[in-house]
């Protein structure tokens, strides 16, 4: 990703907008406040491949949703069948995880 300053921007205003139209280039704008030490930055990209994020973040959304497990997930809360982990504690909660990470690395090597 380019990064331009305010002052390269205007510079080179049409050249910067013309590259992120025709094509996929992020560009990338800092705006350093005079009260704020920190800098902050905004990002140009294109409509296009703005469009295909959302729709990229709400299909990856809405596929999470819909997994069977989800779903069991969901009918278990609503009908107050969740199980315990263990005695409910953040040790035993971090053990069931490093115990389905293993199982999930097992089967990726499958």
């Amino acid at each position: 990703m380019r990064t331009y300053t305010p002052t390269s921007l205007r510079k080179h205003l049409f050249q910067v907008l013309k590259n992120v139209v025709n094509s996929d280039d992020e560009i990338e704008i800092t705006v350093q406040a005079k009260d704020n030490s920190t800098r902050k930055s905004v990002v140009l990209i294109n409509k296009d491949r703005l469009n295909q994020l959302k729709k990229n973040q709400l299909k990856t959304k809405d596929d999470f949703y819909n997994t069977p497990e989800a779903k069991e997930a969901l009918k278990e809360a609503i009908n107050s069948n969740a199980q315990t982990i263990g005695n409910g504690s953040l040790k035993d909660f971090d053990s069931w995880i490093n115990q389905l990470e293993g199982e999930a690395k097992k089967n990726r090597q499958i």
